[in-house]
């Protein structure tokens, strides 16, 4: 079956970093290079035959795991282990045959080589999420003090600057960056013990020769087989999930206040989104990449979800279900982050539609602000009243601040600030607050711990 568009926009943006931890060849070399470990472990242990571990490293070179033959024999046996581990036997000599794959089952060498390149993979989506941190904080400094109109359940609520909402969509990312790293360590865990996790092929040695293959692969032991307790793939896949989100959060918002006129998405030249029909017309292909890609994330959690539900003490299907959608999730969340990275520096924001959207309905905008400042003489109820008076006043293409004015002087009190001045003081708190966040987070822009 040829690619859908989805997986070519997948494709299009996903980066070499992550890419080359997914996938069947990532997963085939995975899968030999843990029973290779095993060799590696249990010579040091003086288990086996000194250079019997190089003689089988020497083997597994001159295997071809691209192999179409491969392919079928896989697809026959059901998993890829098995005519892995026989071809790897095949071209083992004959002293160093006998030691190979012991104690070990399906799962254990499966789960142990995608702990290792799932973790190499968060390190690869950590890198391009720092970037984007990077990137973002510049921009919300950038812009701090634009001002523009807040909405709250889509309605016009009150000022703040685009500065500020880049600082916001900073700090959840800060808040999932700091998740994925926690994933990261949770899900570097070997998967050691045969077929319910209770085979000892080295007897009272075999912890010891576990403990060398998790150390050799940058991993660590469980204290228990892990077969059934699937809680860190999980925790893993909805971190991933929850990242493509929150990027398709920030393309819907381009799309919506693309709609007003105040945020486009610049560079025009760089042949993205382009009309059929309407030659003066660019749509915003960036935004509309990140939503795709969020909606695509969610369908791949809902797989999750029931294949992370294993049954007695192992469930193939469920597992060879699992490996395919956390590799898709890695996949999605590390196109979603590098869409991330194109759009944010080319964010453009139009001052003069922005200051128009403000001025709806006669600077409505400002009926918060100017509660604050009527409260502090006559208190917030009253405030609220005075403000609701003047609102319910107002003529046909009258500003707030005249049918304020009025009431104002009608009650007997002094009036607040006119929308200029409001507007000039939204500016500098949402500067004030953007510079908060981003001094706040800049110096946490850090992976705590890179793959292993």
């Amino acid at each position: 079956m040829n690619p859908s568009l989805t997986d070519m926009i997948v494709t299009d943006l996903l980066p070499d970093s992550v890419a080359a931890y997914l996938g069947q060849p990532a997963l085939r070399s995975g899968i030999v290079e843990v029973e290779l470990a095993v060799f590696d472990s249990a010579e040091t242990e003086c288990l086996i035959p000194s250079g019997t571990a190089a003689a089988a490293r020497n083997a597994a070179e001159t295997l071809d795991l691209a192999d179409p033959g491969l392919d079928r024999d896989i697809l026959a046996a059901g998993r890829e282990v098995k005519p892995i581990v026989d071809r790897l036997g095949q071209v083992l000599p004959r002293d160093a045959h006998r030691y190979l794959h012991p104690g070990l089952t399906t799962q254990d060498v499966v789960d142990t080589a995608n702990a290792r390149r799932w973790r190499r993979a968060c390190a690869g989506v950590l890198d391009e999420l720092t970037d984007l941190l990077t990137d973002t904080a510049h921009r919300a400094r950038e812009l701090r003090d634009l001002p523009m109109l807040g909405r709250t359940n889509g309605l016009p609520a009150a000022p703040l600057t685009y500065g500020y909402r880049l600082a916001r969509h900073l700090d959840a990312w800060l808040n999932i960056k700091e998740r994925l790293e926690r994933a990261s360590q949770d899900i570097a865990v070997a998967q050691l013990g045969g077929a319910v996790g209770l085979a000892s092929p080295w007897g009272e040695n075999t912890a010891a020769v576990w403990a060398g293959v998790a150390t050799r692969l940058g991993l660590r032991l469980p204290d228990i087989s892990w077969h059934t307790g699937r809680s860190r793939i999980e925790a893993l896949a909805d971190a991933l999930c929850t990242l493509s989100g929150m990027m398709a959060r920030l393309g819907a918002e381009v799309i919506e206040l693309g709609a007003t006129g105040e945020v486009f998405e610049g560079s025009a030249g760089d042949g993205l989104g382009g009309s059929s029909a309407m030659p003066h017309k660019r749509n915003p292909r960036l935004s509309e990449r990140l939503e795709i890609l969020g909606a695509l994330a969610e369908a791949r959690m809902s797989e999750m979800r029931f294949a992370a539900r294993h049954t007695y003490d192992r469930s193939a299907a469920r597992a060879i279900v699992e490996t395919d959608t956390l590799d898709r999730l890695f996949a999605i969340a590390g196109a979603s982050v590098a869409a991330a990275r194109r759009l944010v520096p080319i964010l453009t924001v139009s001052p003069d539609a922005a200051q128009a959207q403000l001025d709806t309905g006669g600077g409505i905008a400002y009926t918060e602000m100017q509660v604050e400042a009527l409260a502090a003489t006559i208190g917030y109820p009253e405030a609220r009243k005075t403000i609701a008076k003047a609102l319910a006043a107002m003529a046909d293409g009258e500003s707030l601040d005249h049918a304020l004015a009025r009431e104002c002087a009608t009650a007997g009190i002094s009036e607040p600030d006119d929308s200029l001045s409001l507007r000039a003081k939204a500016a500098a708190r949402g500067a004030a607050r953007t510079d908060a966040v981003v001094t706040r987070i800049v110096p946490k822009i850090r992976i705590q711990e890179s793959g292993a």
